[in-house]
């Protein structure tokens, strides 16, 4: 199972779009501030709520199953992941969440605590603190396989680990 993960698109989906038809993914996930309405895309996404007032129609969190994994996905913000993951890692505790997806900061992140995996893919149109613009693949094969690419396709990094 192949996982497209983005954030931080901020109304800008041409990129989004061009990945998508280029590859072939089983799921979709956007943790927030897309901008956008989810009719205008024409692939299903499992999409969260940002902190821009356009993301309203959307739920703040959602937690999903995938391969047997809880992923739970958020923007972030509620749990103040710019000052870090602490309020965002007890909340996954609670979930019981197996991966965390979200964004907000604009930086990518793949960061395993105890065994609950956090991936901020950053963002494809507004990187900061010297980020690419960037997105991650995660492959739920036989292992959980997180890869970084920036927005030009190349690979940036790479995480591995069983399941």
């Amino acid at each position: 199972m192949k996982i497209l993960v983005v954030s931080d698109t901020h109304g800008r989906t041409s990129d989004l779009i061009d990945i998508i038809e280029k590859n072939k993914f089983d799921n979709v996930i956007h943790c927030g501030d897309s901008e956008v309405d989810k009719m205008m895309f024409y692939f299903d996404i499992d999409i969260v709520r940002g902190n821009s007032p356009s993301d309203d129609n959307f739920p703040d969190e959602k937690l999903i199953t995938l391969n047997g994994l809880r992923i739970f996905i958020t923007h972030g913000h509620n749990y103040r992941v710019d000052l870090g993951l602490r309020n965002l890692f007890q909340k996954a505790k609670t979930m019981k969440a197996d991966i965390v997806c979200f964004g907000h900061t604009h930086v990518p992140l793949i960061e395993d605590k105890e065994g609950i995996i956090f991936i901020n893919p950053g963002s494809l149109v507004r990187p900061r603190k010297k980020s690419k613009p960037s997105y991650m693949i995660i492959d739920l094969e036989n292992s959980i396989k997180i890869t970084q690419f920036d927005k030009f396709n190349e690979e940036v990094r790479r995480y591995e680990t069983s399941y």
